[in-house]
């Protein structure tokens, strides 16, 4: 740990005027609240430019990008973009008018700009506003300037933002926070995520991705104070894809069809096609099984028989040379999971549950198993009982029995624990971004305590996030399954290497997908895989027309359209 680990950095921001965006602000609240100090603000004065009027302001206009221009003006709205005052920060900064040089698009500091930013000896400059920079100013403070940049850059480049995957068709967009250098959009990533597209409403994607990335500074300063400055020279530079720019009309009245499109399928995949999940096992090893590419001619099944319910998240307990499967029962009539137990016997052709093992008023799901102290241990996802429980398995009755609270006042989606490097550790993904933002805590004994991970989260990525069962080994090497639900919720699962993982830092790469099997039921989805004995366990979905599920989602509907009307006539 350096020295500067128990405290904060200072830094400034660039702006063009003392009110910011919503998610900017947002930033700046959870850098403050971690104990960095906002010591220069920098205002942009620019002279301003007399406009035309009349007969040349309307051949100056952008005729040809209209249709956008009033778009994004009037009718799109994000509540990211929202625009609050600072002025409760100000107090406490230095606050300097600087009237930049602009060559074309790019901002040229003045001498007094660059010492000022020397002198307050601000570590680290966030820009907020005055377009490109360039010149002296990207090495007044230590660590530079840092920029958002809401796309993937070797993807997407230039504006608007988080648009043209819509119109496009691509499933997953991104964001970055770089570290500005003379090459526009060229320079380090600091920090990276990636979101699965919305492609029904371009106003809740840019929210996703806005709101998706303001914990991202302060994980840096984190990085900084914890790892000292050498931490930023491992960070990668981007290869940018070409610029795009504002779209035409033509472009313009292409996407709002489309998008009336994809909010028609949006609503009639909620209303008409509910997800319908089933188990699969076979004796096999992971190993075969990857390898082997689902031998599907040895798969054994768990269905519901009905629409109405159906059984997923499958672990497994090998006790006594018999297989047992927990996993989720739900019921789309009330809306509700429980724990229920399977007990396989290799010469039945249908299985039924042998019982319920857990039911409470907060729902549950993926109840993940794993051995300790000559045991088996069970932690469920409970998330709307804003607490992480410990269960202990009972040989002899064949039942869970509570043994502890975890951690408290936390909402934990698809949690698991493993034994790594002399520690327990304890991932999951929060309930608010469940299928993108995984969290890493750790423990000297699996029942805690647990104490989080110095930056979390360690991961923002749709594509390979979201647990999805056992660690297990390959060739040596430890590998994570985890949920890929870029396309849709559950899509299939991503299997990523674990290189790095201690108190201060976590790294994996994804090393290869697993998609459902291809039978005549057509499966749509996988997204849990689990391991027990000489066992693999997974499950796979369905979309199928349920009638409790149609009734909840339109009452759903109804109730928020009345809402709106309420509202607009207040």
């Amino acid at each position: 740990m350096t020295q500067e680990g128990e405290k904060g950095l200072k830094f400034g921001i660039l702006c063009d005027s003392l009110k910011l965006q919503h998610w900017q602000a947002l930033v700046i609240e959870k850098l403050i609240s971690e104990g960095n100090t906002l010591a220069l603000i920098i205002l942009n004065k620019e002279e301003t430019i007399q406009k035309p009027k009349g007969i040349r302001r309307l051949r100056a206009y952008p005729i040809k990008n209209f249709i956008f221009l009033f778009y994004y003006r009037f009718l799109l709205k994000p509540e990211s973009k929202r625009m609050v005052t600072i002025e409760q920060w100000i107090k406490e900064a230095i606050l300097l008018e600087e009237e930049a040089r602009r060559v074309k698009k790019s901002y040229y500091f003045s001498e007094k700009a660059i010492e000022t930013v020397k002198s307050s000896e601000v570590q680290f400059l966030l820009r907020f506003g005055f377009g490109i920079i360039k010149g002296d100013i990207l090495h007044a403070a230590p660590y530079g300037i840092w920029s958002f940049h809401h796309d993937d850059p070797e993807i997407i480049r230039g504006v608007p933002s988080n648009f043209w995957e819509i119109v496009e068709d691509i499933p997953v967009n991104g964001a970055i926070l770089q570290q500005l250098d003379e090459s526009i959009d060229a320079g380090r990533i600091l920090q990276q995520g990636w979101f699965a597209t919305i492609n029904h409403s371009w106003k809740s994607n840019l929210d996703q991705a806005y709101y998706g990335s303001i914990s991202w500074p302060a994980q840096v300063c984190r990085e900084i104070r914890y790892k000292g400055a050498g931490c930023l020279k491992n960070k990668t530079f981007p290869k940018p894809a070409p610029m795009r720019f504002a779209p035409s009309n033509l472009i313009m009245m292409k996407f709002l069809l489309k998008l009336w499109m994809n909010k028609v399928k949006f609503h009639f995949n909620e209303l008409f096609r509910a997800e319908h999940w089933s188990i699969a096992f076979i004796e096999t090893s992971i190993n075969d099984f990857i390898e082997n590419n689902f031998p599907t001619e040895n798969l054994k099944w768990i269905h519901s028989k009905t629409r109405r319910q159906y059984y997923a998240d499958p672990a497994g307990i090998y006790q006594n040379h018999q297989l047992k499967i927990l996993c989720e029962h739900y019921d789309y009539k009330s809306a509700h999971g429980e724990i229920s137990l399977f007990k396989i016997n290799n010469n039945s052709a249908f299985y039924k549950p042998e019982k319920i093992l857990l039911n409470e008023s907060w729902h549950l799901a993926f109840p993940f198993i794993f051995e300790a102290e000559s045991n088996f241990w069970c932690v469920p996802e409970s998330a709307e009982s804003n607490q992480l429980m410990l269960y202990r398995w009972d040989i002899e009755k064949e039942e869970l029995i509570f043994e502890k609270i975890l951690i408290s006042d936390i909402q934990a989606v698809d949690p698991f624990i493993f034994y790594h490097h002399q520690k327990w550790w304890l991932m999951f993904t929060d309930k608010f971004k469940s299928n993108y933002s995984l969290h890493l805590w750790y423990a000297e004994d699996f029942r805690g305590p647990y104490f989080p991970h110095l930056n979390n989260p360690v991961k923002t990525d749709i594509r390979s996030s979201r647990p999805a069962g056992n660690i297990f080994y390959m060739d040596g090497r430890l590998m994570r399954p985890a949920q890929d639900c870029s396309v849709i919720s559950g899509h299939r699962i991503a299997i990523n290497e674990i290189i790095e993982i201690s108190p201060s830092s976590f790294f994996e790469i994804t090393k290869f997908f697993l998609d459902p099997p291809k039978l005549r039921q057509h499966f749509k989805g996988m997204h849990t895989l689990n391991t027990a004995g000489p066992y693999v366990i997974f499950d796979v979905k369905q979309h199928l027309f349920v009638w409790d599920n149609f009734k909840r989602m339109l009452s759903r509907k109804l109730r928020k359209i009345v809402g709106y009307k309420v509202k607009g006539k207040n």
